[in-house]
């Protein structure tokens, strides 16, 4: 059976969006963390692939997208929802909004922090340190 009450639909999609916010904003502080470091000493080492990144101008972008982008989708999703009176859409949306934060997570997740035996021998230890 299909919710066909708008009101409950956007109710239910509000509710999504607000326990959805927190957890994405978690999930990019944790993915954050690959570039920050402690006391201004760098996790990743700035010749690996995930130092780079860090200092490269993609990654901020790339952290506003990892947070606003599954909110986006729930929002949309929501709308689209309440304008067609099918909870179903707005199920579609949050399973599309949790996937694309995980995919985003695991993708800075997965980069390797450290450089390469061959990066060690020919670049200075400074650029390969990591702490």
């Amino acid at each position: 059976m299909t919710a066909r009450h708008p009101l409950l639909i956007g109710l239910v999609g509000a509710v999504a969006t607000l326990l959805l916010a927190p957890v994405a904003v978690l999930v990019t502080i944790w993915s954050w963390f690959t570039c920050d470091g402690d006391g201004g000493s760098p996790f990743s080492a700035r010749a690996s692939t995930a130092g780079r990144f860090c200092e490269s101008s993609y990654s901020t972008p790339f952290f506003i997208v990892e947070l606003a982008l599954p909110l986006v989708c729930v929002v949309v999703a929501t709308v689209l929802a309440v304008h067609r009176r099918r909870l179903a859409e707005l199920g579609v949306g949050l399973a599309i909004a949790v996937g694309a934060l995980l995919v985003m997570a695991i993708f800075v997740g997965l980069l390797p922090d450290d450089c390469s035996e061959e990066q060690q021998r020919e670049l200075d230890r400074w650029a390969c340190e990591t702490y």
